[in-house]
C-alpha cells in the first residue's frame, strides 16, 4: 500500500500502471521465492534472507532516489524478487530451528508480530513525510526497517 502511495504521488502512475506494477512485483515475487527455495536448500536460510535484504534495501534505495517512470518499475520489479526469497525462507527457517510440537505456537507467535508491528513502517513514513514535507524521505524510513532487521538476523547465531 505504501508503495502504491509512493508511486502515485511522485510518479503519478495510472490506475492502470499501478496494477501493472503490482502484476510485476507479485510475478517477480513468486520467481523469487522459486529461486529462493534453490538457494535456501544450498546456502542455509539465514544467508537466503541476509542477501535478499541486502537487495533489498539496494533496490529501495535506488526507487528513492530514481526520477523515471521507466527505471521505478524495473527496479520495483527487482525489489520484487528478493521479497519472495524472504518469505518462503522466513518460514522455513521457522520450521528447522522450532520442534515440531511446537510449530503451532512459533507460527502463530510469528503471525501475532507481524499484525502487532504492522503499523510500525505507515506510521514512521506517514510522520516523518509530514515531519520533510517529503515523500522521498519519508519512504526512505522504510531503509531504517530493512537496515535494522539485517543488523540483528546478521548477529543472531545459530540459525541455518
Amino acid at each position: 500500500v505504501m508503495g502504491g502511495i509512493f508511486a502515485v504521488s511522485i510518479f503519478q502512475l495510472n490506475l492502470k500502471e499501478l496494477l501493472f506494477m503490482s502484476i510485476l512485483m507479485n510475478m517477480a515475487a513468486v520467481i523469487g521465492a522459486w529461486l529462493g527455495g534453490y538457494f535456501n536448500d544450498h546456502f542455509n536460510c539465514k544467508n537466503t534472507i541476509l542477501v535478499s535484504l541486502v537487495f533489498l534495501i539496494l533496490f529501495l534505495t535506488l526507487i528513492i532516489l530514481t526520477e523515471t517512470k521507466l527505471y521505478f518499475f524495473i527496479f520495483t520489479t527487482l525489489l520484487g524478487f528478493f521479497v519472495g526469497p524472504i518469505q518462503s525462507a522466513s518460514r522455513v527457517m521457522i520450521s528447522r530451528i522450532i520442534g515440531r510440537e511446537d510449530q503451532n505456537k512459533a507460527f502463530g507467535l510469528f503471525a501475532t508480530s507481524g499484525k502487532l508491528t504492522s503499523f510500525l513502517g505507515p506510521a514512521l513514513v506517514g510522520s516523518a513525510t509530514l515531519i520533510f514535507e517529503s515523500q522521498r524521505i519519508g519512504f526512505s524510513t522504510v531503509l531504517i526497517l530493512l537496515i535494522s532487521g539485517l543488523i540483528i538476523l546478521y548477529k543472531t547465531d545459530g540459525l541455518k
